[in-house]
């Protein structure tokens, strides 16, 4: 697994795009804090209610992403582990590891923003429990290569004489060993990042912050502990994505002097561009939402036969929608957490759906 450019750019636009979803879902958080003007303005409510409707599109890429991340870490480990004869470097070992670990950060963060607002959350949990296996496998088979490297360094003592060998691990031998300590620990950091926000979230706000006694509107002060522990997991988990990004960047770059400009990790193909696609579907819902509006922006990913309306609408089973006024309709409680509602539009079909 190669570190090349377009990777690279993936992992910034990505940390981007959380970075403003998290800063304007923060704004409609806060939004009767804001000044009045802010507050009624259409524009920014338009921008707020864009990031509100696209967020599950947003992170089923980003889960989509990391877990192909995850995927070609483990079978490139599977390869160098199971296959001795498979050409590898030390470089691409550690930054394999370092960058599928951290693709799981920018999609936690937005499953914690928008957590409480999203339906299918039993599907999600079953993903993010198959995402935390593939982690915990990388962590895993990091810590074999690293013995085999350590063994390597200690018991060849004609390391320089093995063209193979030496290729291997030329990263360890040529750089400065600060260097390569200083990026290692990094690695363990962000091994407790990504995994300490996540054991912490999934035991006291998705259980002990759900305990009755917590929920009790006698009991504030509980609901106050909950906030500030998804508050703080955020700043850190935020934090840790910025840093380790900043950290990888300062040792590919390090790493890229001693290739020399014969790298071809800088160059650009049409596969490499491809790449990019993975967040277009992300940009067109936002601005599909905010130009058109959420109920025809979300209108457009179901068929002709649905149509999307508010929960404060009122319809009529069966009857076409395109003749009910706006606020014409109701749709049933227990469906009642994000929103909007897809209403059939034909006789034939007159559940809420």
């Amino acid at each position: 697994m190669t570190d090349e450019i377009q990777m690279v750019a993936n992992y910034f636009i990505e940390a981007g795009l959380v970075t403003v979803y998290l800063l304007i879902l923060f704004l409609a958080w806060r939004r009767q804090h804001l000044p009045k003007k802010l507050e009624k303005n259409n524009f920014l409510n338009g921008i707020i209610v864009a990031v509100q409707e696209s967020t599950r599109t947003f992170l089923d890429a980003a889960m989509v992403f990391s877990i192909a991340l995850l995927a070609a870490t483990i079978k490139f480990y599977a390869t160098i582990l199971y296959n001795t004869g498979t050409p590898f470097t030390s470089y691409a070992t550690v930054s394999s590891s370092f960058l599928s670990l951290f693709s799981l950060i920018p999609a936690f963060l937005l499953n914690i923003s928008a957590n409480e607002t999203l339906r299918r959350g039993k599907w999600r949990r079953l993903v993010w429990g198959f995402i935390l296996c593939l982690g915990v496998a990388i962590v895993g088979m990091w810590f074999r290569l690293k013995n085999r490297f350590n063994d390597i360094l200690v018991n060849d003592p004609k390391i320089l004489e093995n063209d193979e060998l030496f290729g291997s691990i030329w990263e360890e031998i040529c750089t400065e060993p600060e260097l390569q300590t200083a990026f290692k620990i990094a690695l363990y950091v962000l091994i407790g990042i990504s995994f300490g926000i996540f054991i912490i979230y999934t035991v006291f706000v998705m259980n002990v912050f759900r305990v009755p006694w917590f929920n009790s509107s006698r009991h504030p002060f509980a609901q106050r502990c909950r906030v500030a522990v998804i508050t703080v997991i955020t700043i850190i988990g935020w934090s840790g994505m910025w840093a380790s990004l900043g950290v990888f960047m300062y040792y590919r770059h390090a790493i890229g002097k001693l290739q020399g400009p014969s790298s071809k990790d800088r160059e650009w193909n049409f596969g490499q561009l491809l790449a990019l696609a993975t967040w277009v579907p992300v940009g067109v819902e936002l601005i599909c939402i905010w130009w058109l509006g959420p109920e025809r922006g979300l209108s457009g990913q179901v068929s002709k036969r649905f149509k999307v309306v508010p929960q404060d609408s009122k319809v009529i089973p069966g009857e076409n929608l395109e003749k009910v006024s706006d606020k014409g309709a109701v749709t049933s409680d227990e469906e009642q957490n994000d929103g909007f509602e897809r209403v059939p539009l034909s006789p034939e079909r007159s559940r809420v759906a």
